[in-house]
């Protein structure tokens, strides 16, 4: 078993409710470049960027297996993954957590 990590930003369209939101388009990125998109986003009306970061669960083959994802509050990563359902999953780790607050220095869009 193998576990990836990856920054997404997520282009997204609003619904009547949060569970209804519309994922537009997807980029996948290193934190500093998807931070900068964020700071110039190319958005309608109705539209807004979200950014997370995705756990992928790989089995020894390289398929996938689990994928949960942890979206920023505030400007900062929850203490916990989240799976399909919204349920707390794995703990997000701490150097995810540096990795942003030393990226949000040179580029803070939030």
């Amino acid at each position: 078993m193998t576990v990836e990590y990856e920054w997404c930003l997520e282009a997204r369209a609003r619904g009547e409710n949060e569970d209804e939101d519309e994922i537009l388009d997807l980029h996948h990125d290193k934190l500093p470049q998807l931070l900068k998109m964020m700071g110039e986003p190319n958005l309608e009306e109705g539209q807004f960027c979200e950014l997370c970061l995705v756990r992928n669960k790989l089995d020894q083959s390289g398929s996938l297996i689990d994928r949960t994802w942890a979206y920023l509050e505030g400007g900062e990563l929850p203490e916990f993954f989240e799976d399909a359902f919204n349920l707390e999953a794995t703990k997000v780790p701490k150097q995810y957590h540096e990795e942003l607050a030393n990226a949000k220095k040179v580029n803070n869009p939030f």
